[in-house]
């Protein structure tokens, strides 16, 4: 099933993987996973505008970048939300605290093997805490004036907002308006449109750049915005005002906005119109009101509450994978103290040979990250360490849905019922246990404490809670922000009575309130029965415990999306994939050097390696040639191209032989280096991360810049981008992608757009009357690079005079490029 987190980080990019979302959540002040900061149950986690600000809607964060929604976190169908017009206020102390009940619940249904309901699980995702309905600002309607038409829509390039606010003016170029999108969608007279935002851009007016402002649009169909975003022209010339609507407002909101029920409980059948997709906005985080200490001033906190919950009576069996499905994941078990082997690679085989060294802590491995490969005798062997390898034999294979053996432990409440005394409740000491067993299979000069502080809190918890060992202590254990910790209370899933199930009269919050004086007593009872909403919702109006899922942890684990290659090596596998026709010993010559030069230089996202190995694909014709063909005899001998990118010229040997600290450039077998491992892998990591710098390029996923630098212009580019689709594909990198729109790259979201030279280069790549190849041929693309090239020069001039007025650009020289490009586009049109 698809899953998605609920957040997107700073930039509104998804997170590249589990462990940089978690090291955000982590890090949150309160709301803690399973005891909260006030020592008490708390069974799901809190996101706050701390470590996510683009996900509340305070007064300045339309003004400071585009507001990120929270996300669905799975697919499923809305049970039962609430949602409230405006805050709700309790009294305290004199002063009007606000917070919000508005909440959403998600059931959803995993299926492992859709034919064995045995492997079947049903959940539930609980978003609390969400924005109210006039906590979303209204956005300004237009509509396009009677007798006016063909108005052009502008592509919105993330980033590109105009001219910022308070400059009077800037560099016509930086700020030029987006080119038109592409096909002939314009707007016409009573076509409507909705602005999240205004941006100055320059046009053209009468032969000169004038600052005109544009509106950042989505169509509208009927008052429901459409998802793709443009830039359209405000001109009250030619558009009137119509209303405004809260364009930020989610879709199942708005529904239920439609309703007119407020501030209650609301149960729904499970119809197609209730439905919702894992990564569609689901709102944004609510506001909540606190006393300030000492200043008497109310503090104020914006934040979601997260759970995921199940009362499937498959719990806990479904732990164990009843149906023995494997899924799409896979992961190595290795345990500490095993004989480490060191491998070598002979020609036609590979050997293995036993080592002193033993693994000095458990590993728990992606199987893709164990780079695995096969003995003579066809048994898999894992790379564990990098230079330490272990047989099938020695280690544990575990399936994606074997969730038991992956560390997730069912752990009950088994306790009197009173929440106050959720530290001491028996779920606990099992934890600090599982904690112990854990940092015995961990490093011995890390955690070498660990076990005894963790059994000594276990003795001293006895059941009659006499203070031995305080609730913070036990708090503090659970929650430390210390890596092994983390991952064994994360994986932890508890049954437990909810926090939402009838306040105050369950009865089982009496040693919570003995303690507050009657205002506070007053308030916390109307906070709870405010936000309490299990009661009125089945399966959970029984008032029986259910069993708690860390909701990001947990959701992850049972993702069906392939595991990408961040943060790990990629496999012989995923290469054989786009290079079906190379032979697996020439690909496992490269493999082990292409991994390490992804470490050295800090090359972590798939998306990165994609972009890097399609251009070193093609420039080797596919690993086969690390050497330019007929290099003997071109003019530049003896400095041909050399290596899987082909560093040609002296200053280049001279640059990457400084870099290396090694002589390079002083004969033939010294420039021959380049032709054979390591070098031929590690001039090409130099050339694109040190030399050329692409691989801000590649951060940026800017394909076609990429392209444009190490080809000098669009040769093969056709080829190099289907090479790139087919690892994207091998990498499961698609989750990354920035720029590509139906496997294809556009010049206006491209820095080429931005470039007069490679502006020139895609017009005449993509000319009809060109002889250039490695591209379509396209008037309408041809004309794109003409008119942006033609822009550009306009604003900077090709030098006319002297030796630079001589030099030549594609064949062209420089005093004449303007009168070509002015032709041709001529021509064309």
């Amino acid at each position: 099933m698809k899953i998605s987190h609920p957040i997107r980080d700073k930039e509104g990019k998804e997170f590249r993987s589990l462990d940089e979302i978690m090291r955000l959540i982590d890090k949150e002040a309160h709301g803690t996973w399973l005891l909260g900061g006030n020592g008490l149950w708390h069974g799901g986690i809190h996101i706050s505008d701390v470590s996510n600000p683009l996900s509340a809607l305070k007064p300045d964060t339309a003004a400071t970048g585009e507001p990120v929604p929270l996300q669905f976190m799975a697919d499923g169908t809305i049970a039962a939300y609430r949602i409230n017009n405006d805050y709700l206020k309790g009294t305290y102390k004199g002063q009007q605290l606000r917070y919000s009940s508005t909440f959403v619940l998600v059931k959803s249904q995993c299926q492992p093997d859709p034919q064995k309901k045995e492997s079947w699980l049903e959940f539930y995702c609980l978003y609390m805490h969400l924005a109210p309905v006039n906590d979303y600002p209204g956005s300004p309607c237009y509509k396009v004036k009677t007798g006016h038409g063909g108005i052009l829509l502008h592509r919105y390039i993330p980033g590109k907002n105009g001219l910022p606010e308070g400059q009077e003016s800037g560099d016509h170029a930086t700020y030029w308006i987006p080119p038109k999108i592409s096909g002939n969608r314009t707007l016409n007279a009573g076509d409507r449109f909705v602005s999240s935002r205004t941006g100055r851009f320059y046009v053209t007016n009468n032969g000169q750049p004038v600052l005109t402002t544009f509106g950042l649009v989505r169509l509208l169909e009927g008052n429901k915005p459409g998802n793709e975003q443009y830039w359209v022209t405000l001109d009250p010339d030619l558009m009137e005002s119509d209303g405004e609507i809260q364009m930020l407002m989610p879709e199942w909101m708005q529904k239920a906005k439609a309703k007119g029920i407020f501030d209650s409980v609301q149960t729904v059948d499970e119809t197609e119109e209730w439905k919702v997709s894992a990564g569609t906005p689901v709102g944004f985080m609510g506001c909540e009101d606190y006393p300030g200490e000492g200043s008497g001033e109310i503090e104020r906190e914006w934040f979601v509450h997260l759970e995921v919950l199940s009362t499937d009576p498959n719990m806990p069996k479904f732990l164990s994978n009843p149906a023995g499905v494997k899924g799409e994941k896979r992961t190595v078990l290795a345990p500490k103290g095993i004989i480490l082997y060191t491998r070598q690679a002979v020609p036609g085989q590979e050997v293995f040979t036993a080592t002193a060294a033993t693994l000095g802590a458990q590993r728990v491995l992606p199987r893709e990250a164990t780079t695995p490969i096969t003995d003579e005798s066809q048994q898999w062997w894992f790379n564990i360490t990098g230079t330490g390898w272990l047989p099938q034999k020695d280690v544990e294979e575990a399936g994606q849905y074997d969730l038991l053996k992956l560390g997730f432990q069912p752990l009950e409440e088994n306790s009197s019922g009173d929440m106050t005394y959720s530290p001491y409740e028996g779920w606990v000491p099992e934890a600090f246990d599982s904690i112990s067993r854990a940092a015995e299979q961990g490093d011995e000069w890390l955690y070498e404490q660990v076990p005894p502080f963790y059994r000594e809190l276990m003795a001293g918890m006895d059941q009659d809670g006499d203070g031995k060992v305080t609730e913070e202590e036990i708090r503090q254990a659970l929650t430390v922000r210390e890596p092994l910790v983390r991952n064994v209370v994360n994986h932890l899933i508890v049954k437990h009575h909810s926090e939402w199930y009838g306040g105050r009269s369950t009865g089982r919050w009496e040693g919570f309130y003995k303690d507050l004086d009657t205002e506070e007593v007053a308030y916390c009872e109307k906070w709870q029965l405010d936000l309490e909403w299990m009661s009125g919702v089945s399966p959970f109006n029984s008032d029986d415990a259910v069993w708690h899922f860390h909701p990001v942890v947990f959701l992850d684990a049972i993702n069906s999306k392939s595991v990408c290659a961040c943060n790990r090596d990629i496999t012989l596998d995923e290469l054989k994939k786009v290079a079906p026709a190379v032979s697996e010993g020439l690909l496992k010559r490269y493999l082990y050097d292409i991994n390490a030069g992804f470490i050295r230089f800090g090359m972590t996202t798939c998306r990165e390696k994609a972009h890097f190995l399609a251009q070193i694909i093609h420039e080797s014709g596919y690993f086969r040639y690390t050497k330019e063909i007929n290099g003997e005899s071109a003019s530049y001998s003896p400095w041909y191209g050399r290596g899987l990118i082909q560093v040609t010229g002296e200053s280049n040997y001279t640059a990457y032989g400084e870099y290396i600290n090694e002589d390079v450039t002083s004969s033939d077998s010294a420039r021959d280096k380049l032709i054979s491992s390591p070098h031929c892998v590690l001039s090409a990591f130099w050339y694109f991360n040190i030399f050329k710098r692409i691989n801000e390029d590649a951060k940026n996923d800017d394909f076609n810049k990429i392209t444009a630098v190490i080809n000098g212009g669009y040769n093969h580019y056709d080829e190099r981008l289907s090479i790139f689709n087919k690892l994207v594909t091998s990498l499961a990198a698609e989750h990354l992608n920035q720029k590509a729109m139906n496997d294809d790259f556009l010049f206006d979201d491209s820095d080429v757009y931005d470039n007069k030279v490679y502006a020139l280069g895609w017009g005449i790549w993509h000319d009809p009357d060109s002889s250039r190849r490695g591209t379509i041929k396209s008037n309408e693309e041809a004309l794109k690079g003409y008119r942006r090239a033609k822009e550009l020069i306009d604003l900077h001039p090709f030098p006319q005079e002297g030796r630079e007025g001589d030099r030549k650009v594609y064949g062209i020289e420089k005093r004449n490029i303007s009168t070509f490009v002015e032709r041709r586009i001529t021509e064309l049109e």
